[in-house]
């Protein structure tokens, strides 16, 4: 959301909740504060996610529909703040367990030097050769270069999201994959509870089972020995 829009919205919702406070807010004043605080954000993270709702896979679903959630948070409002907001975003982040760093003030040429960086690591050239275009030009390339893709006959969904300059982060594939959880190893049944690998450290060795047909011959023979 425009920085803008934010402190409009976190103008409005401190000024009706002094009214709340001091008991003297009327039904509209309710209404216009539950809009402010909360629906506003939501409505515009439901639209930013719309791409990845309307033609996401399961996963990017999910991922929106908890982003969506979480913009009805009132706090992220204040997150706009300078320098306030940031280091309360980190701080609940940090109590919640989840490290970052976060700063108030968007600095381009940091947000530059961490494309180049991850360029560089995946040894990508033609990511790095479009990064350093837009730092020349001061223009985006990604329109230009889902023009060229449809023109040529190379174009999918992703290149028609690049024209209308739909942010990564809100297109579908893009949302974060969950790893598999490890299976925790069985223990294997015996008196010890040792795995098969820890028996045979010790030098313990399970002996192989009786087959239903030797365990029948058995038998017979000891009926007939009777």
């Amino acid at each position: 959301m425009f920085g803008s829009a934010t402190f409009l919205y976190l103008n409005n919702t401190m000024k009706y909740a002094g009214k709340i406070i001091n008991g003297t807010a009327t039904y509209s004043d309710y209404k216009n504060f539950l809009l402010n605080a909360v629906i506003a954000n939501m409505l515009y993270t439901t639209i930013s996610y719309s791409m990845a709702l309307l033609f996401g896979d399961k996963d990017d679903r999910e991922y929106a529909f908890k982003k969506i959630l979480a913009s009805g948070n009132p706090l992220t409002l204040f997150y706009r703040l300078p320098m306030v907001g940031a280091a309360l975003e980190s701080g609940i982040a940090t109590y919640r367990k989840e490290y970052f760093t976060t700063d108030s003030m968007k600095n381009p040429y940091s947000i530059y030097l961490q494309k180049f960086a991850k360029a560089a690591k995946d040894v990508d050239a033609y990511e790095g050769a479009k990064l350093l275009l837009e730092f020349r030009t001061g223009a985006p390339m990604d329109p230009a270069e889902g023009i060229f893709n449809i023109a040529t006959g190379e174009g999918e969904m992703d290149d028609m999201f690049k024209i209308m300059g739909v942010a990564k982060s809100y297109r579908q594939g893009y949302a974060p994959k969950e790893k598999p959880k490890e299976k925790p190893k069985k223990k294997e049944s015996g008196g010890l509870n040792l795995t098969k690998e820890e028996r045979e450290s010790l030098g313990l060795y399970e002996l192989p089972k009786m087959s239903d047909d030797l365990y029948k011959l058995q038998t017979v023979e000891e009926m007939m020995g009777d």
